[in-house]
């Protein structure tokens, strides 16, 4: 079998994730960011290292991608094809992953999320609701037949606190940084009271009455950029993996190679 290349292109950052054997889930993993877009040598430059440090060619390498940015789908695929890697598999909600998407829209979809509600259901093997703490919250809920059945959409904590700082005279920036208080004592640590324990409380909130409209308890997983630092602030048990996507992305192009 060949080495595996996993590519998530998100909002802020794309990931690339090389397992040299896709059998086992143990990843090597690089993060540039997203923008400003690059040419696909850019892309090529840093990918070609990656191979160069395991020794290895464009022949010997699969990859799956995962894009929630089409517009970057093309100089990124342009990239693969220099180094001669071979056409990858493009995650769609069309892709067969072993989940059905029972909402009512499964193309608006993104597959960022069905890559984590594959990772989460292998992990748990239970329902679960997976919180991906990246540009964006997202809560994506998996049910009781294997099947895909929707979630919830919230600005993440950076958008948060840029939205406060810009749309305001006085309030400034504030960096990611876990409060030690709820009760902020001057603006800045008020600020990142409202913006962290505020998202922590309102995904509690919201899958505990996702719970309620389903009628059964769900397995909860924390990922994403910040949910290092915002899955300790949960107060309900989670399972943090910082690389579900990538995990997810390996579980799909298994089960999708012969």
């Amino acid at each position: 079998m060949k080495s595996l290349l996993c590519i998530d292109i998100g909002n802020s950052t794309i990931g690339l994730a090389f397992f040299a054997d896709p059998l086992q889930p143990r990843t090597v993993i690089k993060k540039i960011q997203t923008h400003p877009a690059k040419k696909p040598d850019h892309y090529k430059k840093i990918l070609g290292a990656i191979l160069r440090k395991h020794k290895l060619s464009g022949n010997n390498i699969d990859a799956i991608v995962s894009s929630v940015v089409p517009s970057l789908n093309g100089p990124v695929l342009k990239s693969l094809h220099l180094l001669n890697i071979p056409k990858p598999l493009l995650l769609t909600h069309k892709t067969n992953t072993g989940l059905h998407i029972d909402t009512r829209n499964p193309l608006k979809l993104g597959s960022d999320r069905i890559a984590n509600a594959v990772a989460g259901f292998a992990i748990t093997k239970k329902p679960c609701a997976v919180v991906d703490f990246g540009t964006a919250t997202t809560i994506t809920v998996v049910g009781k037949n294997k099947n895909i059945l929707g979630g919830s959409i919230l600005p993440g904590i950076q958008l948060m606190a840029n939205s406060l700082a810009c749309g305001t005279a006085k309030l400034p920036h504030i960096k990611k940084t876990k409060p030690i208080m709820a009760l902020g004592r001057d603006t800045y640590s008020a600020m990142l009271s409202g913006v962290m324990f505020g998202s922590a409380g309102a995904v509690e909130t919201i899958v505990q009455k996702i719970e309620k409209e389903l009628g059964f308890k769900l397995q909860l997983l924390s990922t994403g950029g910040n949910s290092e630092a915002m899955s300790s602030m949960l107060n309900r048990k989670n399972s943090y993996t910082a690389d579900l996507i990538f995990q997810g992305l390996r579980l799909i192009y298994l089960k999708n190679t012969d």
